[in-house]
């Protein structure tokens, strides 16, 4: 009996294997010969009937769970596809934020103005569930805020970032 693959091809599948099995059933019943025969070809074609319908209710457990671990897989991997390209948008937002943040706090500490100070942060996102800074760059246009700032950054990062101090200019 063939189940077909899977979805609608294995019950359409079904269906006609149980109409096969049911036409031969009635043309063996109407060439068959009246009495005791007919009595046991009967039992013979319900049988056979009766195999082919639990056939598809014992397949259907086996096909439904191998249909379902199919989409389950299709939604990881799309979840998968989704998380991976979310997570490094907020790396990218989160990094434009620092980059914001500490122009602001070098501006306030040493009384720069914003177009003063440019700063570039490098991360390293090998591991987008763990993004870490690897690297602070900073150009500031005051020579005597560039030795300070050195100082301040790496208090900030306290020594775990690389902390690069040029002048702007």
């Amino acid at each position: 009996m063939d189940k077909g693959g899977n979805g609608l091809e294995g019950f359409f599948g079904f269906i006609k294997d149980f109409c096969v099995i049911a036409v031969a059933g009635g043309l063996i019943m109407l060439a068959s010969p009246n009495g005791k025969m007919q009595g046991h070809i009967k039992f013979i074609i319900s049988l056979c009937m009766v195999c082919a319908l639990l056939s598809a209710l014992v397949s259907a457990p086996a096909e439904i769970e191998k249909y379902f671990s199919e989409i389950e897989l299709e939604v990881e991997e799309s979840v998968a596809e989704g998380g991976e390209d979310a997570r490094l948008a907020v790396a990218k937002t989160a990094k434009r934020n620092m980059e914001a943040e500490l122009t602001r706090l070098l501006c306030a500490r040493f009384s720069l103005s914003e177009s003063d100070v440019y700063i570039v942060v490098t991360l390293d996102t090998r591991d987008l569930s763990a993004v870490e800074i690897s690297a602070v760059t900073a150009f500031i246009e005051d020579a005597e805020a560039c030795e300070g700032a050195q100082e301040y950054l790496s208090g900030l990062f306290m020594g775990s970032t690389e902390i690069i101090i040029m002048e702007k200019g």
